[in-house]
C-alpha cells in the first residue's frame, strides 16, 4: 500500500483538488498512474481480486474506500 501510495498521489491528489477541471493533471495521472496500477495489479477487469488472488486483499480495501 505505501508502493502504491506514494506512486499515485502526486497525480490524483493534485487532480482531486482541481474537482477533475485541470486536463493538465488529469493527463499526468492517465499517462503515470493508471500504467502504474496496469503494471500492479494485471487482474483488473477480471472476476478476481486486485493482486490477482480469490480472497480480498490490503490493497482491495485500501482502494476500494
Amino acid at each position: 500500500m505505501v508502493e502504491f501510495d506514494s506512486k499515485i498521489l502526486p497525480y490524483s491528489f493534485g487532480m482531486y483538488l482541481s474537482r477533475f477541471a485541470d486536463m493538465e493533471k488529469i493527463d499526468d495521472y492517465v499517462k503515470n498512474a493508471i500504467p502504474f496500477t496496469e503494471a500492479m495489479c494485471p487482474e483488473i477487469g477480471s472476476d478476481k481480486w486486485l493482486m490477482g488472488t480469490d480472497e480480498l486483499t490490503q490493497l482491495d480495501i485500501h482502494c476500494g474506500a
